[in-house]
């Protein structure tokens, strides 16, 4: 094997390595968190934070019943107990009774629409919490696929790299020494195959005799327009 073949070869694997490496790169930046997780995350922390402040806001509430009715009971056994004869104080205590019991109304409505949005945010909560592990399920089932992608894409970049190893010892040193040069002008392609007597980098036509003196030649032989490496394949 020429060492034009053997570098036309090492330049597959370098192609190999390089289109690997980029399909490495994008598996792992889709490993962690995507947006979609994160947001339905977001959404039960909002719903499950609001039912925790709507449960509070009824204690709340409650609180204030109890404290409203130990206030109106003393009142409405003075009311009507009896006890009280002046009709101006009888009539300042049926303002505070109706004051409070007033307030307390307006309270047990409260009340009642709390333990109605509770319900209901319950519900939300169940929903969303189902919908959360679905996001969380299939997420999983992706991150497991990309991890296993990850380890072959690994294995496969190994394996690349040894192989191009085992081929580049065949070689002087100073031959891969330009292939590589020529690599790093020529848009990652060194060296150039030809076929039907054209150079497959530039796409130009070459004399007989430079595709004669490239076949036989155990020297490289370049091409006279882009400058690449030639093989001409047996």
């Amino acid at each position: 094997m020429s060492e034009a073949e053997v570098l036309y070869k090492i330049q597959a694997i370098d192609l190999g390595v390089e289109e690997t490496e980029r399909t490495l790169q994008d598996t792992t930046s889709k490993l962690g968190e995507t947006d979609e997780l994160i947001e339905a995350r977001k959404q039960l922390r909002d719903v499950e934070e609001r039912l925790l402040n709507t449960h509070k806001a009824l204690r709340e509430a409650e609180d204030e019943l109890e404290d409203l009715a130990a206030k109106i009971k003393p009142l409405e056994i003075k009311l009507y107990g009896g006890q009280v004869k002046n009709p101006k104080e009888l009539s300042a205590l049926e303002k505070d009774v109706e004051i409070y019991k007033k307030k307390k109304g307006k309270v047990e409505d409260q009340t009642l629409d709390l333990m109605a949005e509770i319900e209901e945010l319950q519900d939300r909560v169940q929903a969303t919490r189902a919908e959360t592990r679905a996001v969380e399920a299939a997420w999983q089932r992706e991150q497991d696929e990309l991890k296993q992608e990850k380890e072959r894409l690994e294995t496969r970049l190994a394996d690349l790299r040894g192989e191009r190893g085992s081929l580049a010892a065949t070689v002087s040193p100073n031959s891969l020494q330009t292939y590589e040069g020529l690599r790093r002008t020529r848009r990652g392609r060194g060296i150039a195959r030809v076929e039907q007597n054209t150079c497959q980098g530039c796409r130009v036509a070459l004399p007989m005799n430079e595709v004669q003196r490239a076949r036989n030649s155990r020297e490289l032989a370049f091409c006279g327009s882009c400058g690449r490496i030639i093989w001409v394949g047996r």
